[in-house]
């Protein structure tokens, strides 16, 4: 015990951006220019501008490549009701936005959904869906887009969407639907209710997207109208509207911080110390666990579980704490890979949000998900022992 925790004090946890093996995000767009409506009319749509660029231009600030795609390889089309300064700070903002928009060459010739293979998924840190009423059209039911989703899914990779996109989600419903029962946000009933109501659809709704996923079992909550709100659950990363544009790159860059575990090849875990035998802060830049109540965490792997398999459960589990105990108030957390054996540290307000959190149904599930690939656990106060963090 001591040893380990000596380890743990010469670590140096880092959250940089730039530290990914992997830097691509994908970009799914639709490939609709208009939405269906009641008596079977249309109305012209596309993808909503600021919902973008905006994320667009702070991924590749923060170093990614976005990498796009629709469900037939052709160019998108721009809902001309979101090309607008508007939906920006000011016209210098919006006038950037409308630059870089036109230096997108590969916009203009994107991938095409069923050309990227499974090897192909596994070069991408995680996938972005803008919104705009399109995708109601043909990404809720596009089964490239499903087997695309699954991917990112099963391997707890951050998906994010936003507006109208999540509807997007039940592309991925096969015999059963991975997103059931998770926390998510969309466009909300009254946003859409004021926008028939003002005439800018010319018509109503064949349906609602927030009444599509509460009826495939997610569970769905909204804030006021035209408010933003974000709803960060495991690796899904959801946006109400357009408001919500910044907060939402916010939020998958910081789900990137910790993706080490799913850009990095997994056979160079089981045969690099340089890569494994690293700290990492999953949450809390400035981790101070002196500061309210700290959990200390050490497990062994399980000898019939490989190496491989491990590093996919150990991945799985940290997007799973992060996602499940941050609700409940989680300030920090630390962890430490070894090559057998992983060691955490859990930074609460006091024990008695710790102790709810364990106690829920989420917290309850987490523990029993690692009892499957680790053994000698020990979980315990930090009390006076606690390791240098930082840089």
């Amino acid at each position: 015990m001591k040893s380990l925790i000596l380890i743990l004090g010469l670590i140096t946890a880092s959250q940089s951006y730039g530290s990914q093996v992997s830097n691509k995000i994908l970009v799914v767009l639709s490939s609709e220019n208009k939405v269906a409506l009641r008596g079977g009319t249309t109305h012209p749509t596309g993808y909503f501008l600021s919902e973008l660029i905006v994320p667009v231009a702070a991924f590749m600030k923060a170093g990614f490549e976005p990498v796009f795609a629709t469900p037939n390889g052709k160019e998108p089309t721009m809902d001309i009701v979101s090309d607008s300064k508007r939906w920006f700070k000011d016209e210098d903002d919006y006038k950037r936005a409308k630059s870089l928009i036109g230096s997108f060459r590969q916009l203009k010739k994107p991938l095409e959904l069923k050309a990227i293979s499974e090897k192909q998924l596994v070069e991408y840190s995680a996938i972005f869906l803008p919104g705009g009423h399109a995708p109601m059209n043909d990404l809720v039911k596009d089964q490239e887009l499903g087997r695309i989703l699954r991917h990112f899914h099963e391997n707890q990779k951050p998906t994010a969407l936003i507006c109208h996109a999540p509807v997007a989600l039940l592309s991925a419903k096969n015999q059963d639907w991975p997103y059931k029962g998770y926390r998510m946000t969309v466009f909300s009933n009254a946003e859409e209710q004021q926008e028939e109501t003002a005439g800018h659809l010319g018509g109503q709704l064949t349906y609602y997207v927030a009444d599509a996923l509460s009826s495939a079992g997610a569970n769905v909550s909204v804030a006021q109208p035209w408010s933003g709100n974000v709803v960060v659950d495991r690796e899904l990363i959801t946006g109400q509207n357009p408001m919500s544009d910044s907060a939402i790159s916010n939020a998958l860059l910081e789900a990137l911080s910790i993706k080490k575990f799913d850009s990095t090849p997994l056979d160079a875990w089981a045969t690099s110390k340089k890569k494994s035998n690293t700290g990492y802060i999953v949450l809390g830049n400035n981790l101070d666990l002196k500061v309210g109540y700290t959990s200390f965490f050490i497990g062994t792997k399980k000898k019939q579980v490989y190496n491989k398999m491990f590093y996919e459960k150990i991945r799985k589990h940290i997007s799973q704490v992060k996602g499940s105990f941050e609700p409940f108030g989680l300030k920090g957390y630390l962890v430490y890979i070894g090559y057998d054996y992983e060691i955490a540290y859990l930074n609460w307000p006091n024990k008695e949000v710790a102790d709810k959190a364990f106690a829920s149904e989420s917290g309850k599930a987490i523990v029993t998900d690692a009892q499957t690939f680790l053994e000698n656990v020990v979980f315990k106060d930090v009390g006076e022992v606690v390791p240098k963090v930082g840089k």
